[in-house]
């Protein structure tokens, strides 16, 4: 969360007062300042806005103008915790105005806050594969920052020298001047969320359309640029006994095919662009005659919420109608209790299940005709849009067991050695209406997951991976193993490599902080952890359920120890202290929690330590919290086995009292100041830090 002052907001000053806002009105407010709403003020005090979301709904209904919403949440400057509380527990809010004492609008707490991890972002300098991944996107549109603040002006500098140095070709350019980018395949790249939501309202605006896939803001690339070669995670595997299909989508030049993307080409200039929804007059002929409009209403124009982290996605929990999300994996229809076996999908889209309700997804159709056959599995839909490191560490991050499979839908790429799908070829294959689908073959009906449902499954039992006497059944896996493979991959090649050496030599040791937020006690542990070694590395948990998030973590972090010479602050990766891997660490209770901490601890012991060279992780006594002190107990007899020593520290006091961060989430801001540094306190009164020392954000020239 950061504040935005109402200087560097969209604002439309009433001479009276108005249920209503032109279009007009609202695109003459967004150009010097783009963010995801614009704001009405009428005497001073904000009257009403406007939300991105709002505009997209009246347009898409034809309307001239939109309604102000009137009934907004606000909050004081001091609310700095509640407006995080509100964040946390309503996700469709994504700013908070701020009013002072006297009613006077001050500004917006944005939820938004990737410019806050941009300063103190990891560098690309120990990333094995960015390289690569710039060979592949070398062409860059570096979108130029609209407003009056030098924040975006200094990281967009920055990030255009790094990337020509990296060998791509920049090109500078306006919001409204990108539409030769789809011709060149090249990237469009805006500083931050607000900025490229704000982009996608204006051309909302303008009937223009805005190109999620080729869009993206530097924390987006960040997060995209480390992914490995997606074949060695699926080699990886099938080592392990775990299956592997994937399906893709290989465009050919059959008349077929032709006259398909000649259909979708039609669609996308009936509708202006919007291809993100059934429309109206096209339901009956996609979802079948007996459609009602409020069915198409409810599953043709569906939003599915995503849960980012640092290093993965998922789909946000939700229990609606049609659509009933459980720990983001989407229900699949029919799913048995017991099994013998469990068959995973991964991937966007297809995988999801877009403009489909649960039961006509591509897995319930599939778990239908699994049980209806006589085949004992279990079909698990863990689909989600992201990139492909996030779809490769959520693959290796799901509980597998030998002779479960996986089924991946990875957009276009062919992977040789691998079990295969061809979309398009089954489309052909069964001739399928272009009215079936939208604008690609994986969005499309219920008949057309259906045809997919059966290539699967055909697919499988060709391959041999279904065998109706397949031993005793199971409840769902929930035992993780991680592999060595997967571990250095997707964390130590994407923040260590190249750094062994360093810390071989000497004394090597770590922590892992949650640090929610980070106190004076995190600061004496770090100070006492570095003076005892030679090299400390502090991995910060990205797992977001606390009430501060990754961002604003990893900054306090940063801030509180830069004057630490010997210490490495890193992302603790997928690997550790999330709810793939220990989800216990997060709820008060769980019958599971002493089997998920030793499973935690041994993959740091056995996987992460050995790979760094750490011989100590340091900890702080637990003596008032008997699920941690529990954890301190186990991490110490796991790591153990490993040669590791757990270095137990007592905890830091004042006042004759521990600190505690949960303690400091309860104070004002007045008492929280004893307990905090004041880096800390800024960060969590949404203040982004000075940027005069802007050349902290660290990106020198990687190694290809």
């Amino acid at each position: 969360m950061i504040f935005i002052g109402k200087d560097d907001l969209a604002l439309i000053q009433l001479t009276e007062e108005t249920e209503r806002l032109s279009f007009r009105d609202i695109e003459g407010a967004l150009p010097d300042h783009f963010c995801d709403a614009v704001y009405a003020l009428y005497q001073n005090r904000l009257y009403g806005m406007v939300t991105y979301g709002d505009a997209l709904r009246a347009h898409q209904a034809g309307e001239q103008d939109v309604s102000l919403n009137r009934r907004f949440r606000s909050v004081k400057p001091s609310d700095y915790i509640e407006a995080r509380e509100i964040f946390r527990d309503h996700y469709r809010i994504h700013h908070l105005p701020v009013i002072d004492s006297d009613g006077i609008f001050l500004g917006v707490f944005s939820r938004f806050d990737d410019l806050l991890y941009l300063k103190y972002c990891s560098s690309f300098e120990h990333d094995r594969f960015a390289g690569r991944y710039f060979a592949w996107h070398p062409r860059i549109q570096l979108v130029r920052p609209v407003g009056k603040g030098n924040t975006r002006q200094t990281l967009y500098d920055a990030w255009k020298k790094q990337l020509i140095r990296y060998g791509c070709t920049v090109r500078e350019t306006a919001w409204d001047d990108i539409e030769d980018v789809r011709k060149n395949n090249g990237l469009i790249l805006y500083t931050d969320e607000e900025e490229k939501r704000g982009a996608a309202y204006m051309r909302m605006l303008k009937n223009l359309p805005f190109d999620t896939d080729n869009s993206m803001t530097y924390c987006e690339l960040l997060r995209a640029v480390n992914a490995p070669p997606a074949e060695l995670i699926f080699q990886d595997l099938e080592a392990r006994g775990i299956h592997v299909v994937i399906l893709s989508a290989c465009p050919k030049d059959s008349s077929y095919q032709l006259q398909l993307r000649q259909a979708f080409a039609e669609r996308a200039q009936k509708y202006q662009g919007d291809l993100s929804c059934v429309h109206d007059d096209e339901a009956c002929a996609f979802y079948g005659e007996d459609c009602t409009p409020e069915y198409a209403a409810a599953v043709g124009r569906h939003m599915f919420i995503m849960e980012k982290q640092n290093s993965f996605t998922r789909l946000k929990d939700g229990d609606e109608p049609y659509f009933h999300i459980t720990n983001g994996e989407r229900l699949t229809a029919g799913q048995p209790a017991k099994a013998a076996h469990e068959i995973y999908f991964f991937g966007p889209c297809l995988t999801v299940g877009s403009y489909v309700e649960d039961k006509h997804t591509v897995e319930s159709h599939l778990q239908q005709m699994l049980n209806e056959q006589g085949y004992s599995c279990r079909v698990i839909n863990c689909g989600s849009w992201g990139t492909v490191y996030s779809l490769l560490t959520r693959i290796t991050s799901t509980p597998m067991r030998p002779g479960d499979t996986a089924v991946i839908f990875e957009s276009s790429f062919v992977y040789e050695g691998f079990e295969q799908i061809d979309l398009y070829e089954v489309l052909e294959n069964n001739s399928v209406p272009a009215s079936w689908l939208t604008d690609s073959p994986v969005h499309c009906n219920s008949q057309v997951n259906r045809l997919y449902a059966e290539a699967v499954m055909a697919k499988m039992k060709d391959a041999g991976y279904l065998q109706k006497d397949d031993g005793p059944e199971y409840e769902r896996n929930t035992d993780l193993c991680v592999s060595a493979e997967a571990v250095n991959l997707l964390y130590i090649d994407r923040y260590f490599y190249g750094m062994k050496d360093k810390f071989q030599h000497g004394r090597t040791g770590n922590i892992s902080m949650h640090a929610n937020p980070f106190t004076l006690g995190h600061r004496y542990l770090a100070e006492y952890a570095a003076a005892h070694t030679d090299h400390l590395i502090i991995s910060v948990i990205e797992e977001e359920q606390g009430i501060f998030s990754f961002a604003e973590r990893y900054a306090m972090v940063c801030e509180a120890l830069k004057d630490l010479d010997n210490v490495t602050i890193v992302p603790a990766g997928p690997f550790q202290a999330n709810r793939a891997v220990f989800p216990d660490y997060f709820v008060k209770t769980a019958d599971t929690f002493e089997k998920n901490a030793e499973n935690d601890s041994r993959i740091f012991g056995s996987l992460i330590a050995p790979a760094l060279c750490i011989r100590y992780r340091f900890v702080g006594d637990e003596e008032h919290n008997p699920k941690m002190k529990k954890f301190n107990r186990i991490l110490s007899e796991v790591l153990g086995e490993y040669g590791i020593e757990t270095v137990i520290i007592e905890r830091a006091r004042k006042d004759g009292s521990v600190i505690s961060a949960s303690q400091v989430r309860k104070m004002d801001e007045e008492e929280a100041r004893k307990y905090v540094p004041a880096s800390t306190l800024r960060i969590m009164k949404g203040i982004l830090a000075d940027w005069e020392d802007v050349q902290s954000v660290r990106m020198p020239r990687v190694r290809v």
